[in-house]
């Protein structure tokens, strides 16, 4: 599993993908054992799947029962998000 604090500060660059505000949190979305974020054995992944949310969206996020409700409600895929930004990161260096 990748961890990378230096990746995670990457992460935080980025403006909350749900309001565009700075000063994001690293969340790690809770994915299933398959990759998909509606299945059962949800968990915590490594650091390259982590996206910027602020502090209050990031609080929503944990709260709101079903990861799952909480992205589709703002129409945002973390995955395909995490997967194009660590891609790009990696490039860079």
């Amino acid at each position: 599993m990748f961890r990378s604090e230096e990746y995670l500060r990457h992460v935080r660059t980025y403006a909350c993908l749900v309001c565009g505000m700075d000063g994001a949190d690293a969340h790690h979305p809770r994915v299933s054992v398959t990759g998909n974020l509606d299945g059962l054995n949800m968990k915590k992944r490594g650091d390259a799947l982590a996206v910027p949310l602020c502090r209050t969206d990031h609080s929503m996020c944990h709260s709101h029962g079903r990861e799952i409700t909480f992205w589709i409600k703002y129409g945002i895929d973390p995955v395909q998000w995490s997967e194009k930004a660590f891609k790009e990161w990696k490039q860079q260096r």
